[in-house]
């Protein structure tokens, strides 16, 4: 395959591999040889010390899309491994959780996504109206709110007329959220583990953003009640869909 890749969780990726194959996952980062003078031998101006000898390092670049293809021929012929993108079947209702699936789609973030995006973007501008005339715990507190660790972006996709919803974790993008929206009109592999036995019904949301992107502590948000900031309510699906922890992506 040759595409570019659009989302990489190498964690997963290493423990699954671990998994599959017995044993853990090492990485040589670099490595260093030595190359000693013979006689006859031309001369090298590199690192030479007095013996005679020269040193240097070998560095190995890491590739997403090498590994994330290393990776799909250790899953196929796995009872556990299901790919619709090959085999054409797209019977998802057999397939339970903790599964890995491959399939061929088309992504969608939610539009009222963009709105919740939108208070990172603009944080700084937010912040410095909203604490004037604050005390300083008054506004630390605020910053508290704001600063959100490694938040998750809502997905959509399908397969066969049944829903799929995901949550991408932003520091395994492989390109800018804006870019995501090139990738809405074109057609996308995505692997991915089954996090649900069953169809989960559309009345529960799949993205929660006090919980998911903003992720403030359970108590917190159950002294909110059902009360949400504008803006910041939950996501639903139109349809009953399936919930999936999206290991790759790439087009």
């Amino acid at each position: 395959m040759f595409g570019k890749v659009i989302y990489y969780d190498k964690s997963k990726v290493e423990d699954y591999t671990a998994i599959i194959t017995g044993k853990p996952v090492t990485e040589v980062k670099s490595a260093q040889k030595s190359s000693r003078k013979e006689a006859g031998l031309s001369f090298s101006p590199l690192n030479v010390g007095a013996g005679g000898e020269a040193t240097y390092e070998l560095a190995h670049k890491e590739s997403a899309l090498y590994s994330i293809s290393e990776f799909e021929k250790l899953l196929k012929d796995r009872d556990d491994f299901f790919d619709f993108s090959v085999t054409g079947n797209t019977c998802l209702d057999a397939i339970h959780a903790k599964q890995i699936i491959k399939f061929n789609g088309f992504i969608h973030i939610p539009e009222a996504f963009d709105m919740i995006q939108l208070i990172t973007q603009f944080k700084p501008m937010i912040m410095s109206q909203a604490t004037v005339g604050m005390k300083e715990d008054e506004a630390d507190m605020l910053q508290t709110f704001f600063d959100v660790e490694n938040p998750k972006i809502p997905i959509m996709s399908n397969i066969d007329d049944k829903e799929i919803c995901a949550r991408l974790e932003t520091e395994y993008l492989k390109t800018a959220y804006e870019g995501l929206e090139e990738y809405e009109d074109q057609e996308v592999t995505i692997l991915a583990r089954t996090l649900s036995s069953s169809t989960v019904d559309k009345t529960k949301p799949f993205f929660e953003p006090m919980k998911h992107f903003i992720q403030i502590s359970r108590t917190l948000r159950r002294s909110m009640g059902t009360d949400m900031p504008e803006g910041l309510e939950p996501l639903y699906s139109d349809d009953n869909y399936r919930l999936l922890e999206i290991i790759a992506m790439y087009a």
